[in-house]
């Protein structure tokens, strides 16, 4: 039988930040959504005002982005205990909404992971460049 689990949950925790979220989505989570459907959980848990946050909502134009919005500013903390508390892939990779995530290597990454499929690791954790410090 084969494991209907994902092989990944990404989970981005943000606040406030929609400039940033939308960018993360048009060059990265996108082509995950294309090429990943079946192996990738993609998650945002949003502590952001609520204004900001109809917006941020808009930025996910189908379901394949797991969009919530947190009720109340649970705080980054929070934030991140509520990523994981939702996530639902055989590993976690949390990342920022400012992150930058080369492509190719991520591709790599998933090919790997998937042979790593019966193993009972709980969480991965990824080195990661900000595009902001290059």
């Amino acid at each position: 039988m084969q494991d209907l689990k994902p092989i990944l949950t990404i989970a981005i925790p943000t606040y406030n930040r929609s400039s940033q979220l939308e960018e993360l989505y048009s060059d990265f989570l996108s082509k995950i959504v294309f090429d990943y459907k079946d192996y990738v959980e993609i998650i945002v848990l949003d502590n952001s005002d609520a204004e900001i946050a109809k917006y941020n909502k808009m930025i996910f134009p189908n379901k394949s982005v797991r969009y919530l919005k947190n009720e109340i500013n649970v705080g980054f903390s929070g934030n991140i205990i509520n990523c994981v508390k939702e996530a639902n892939g055989k590993f976690l990779w949390l990342i920022s909404d400012d992150d930058y995530v080369d492509y190719d290597s991520f591709c790599k990454f998933i090919e790997y992971l998937n042979g790593l499929r019966n193993l009972s690791i709980k969480c991965v954790m990824l080195p990661f460049i900000n595009k902001n410090f290059l």
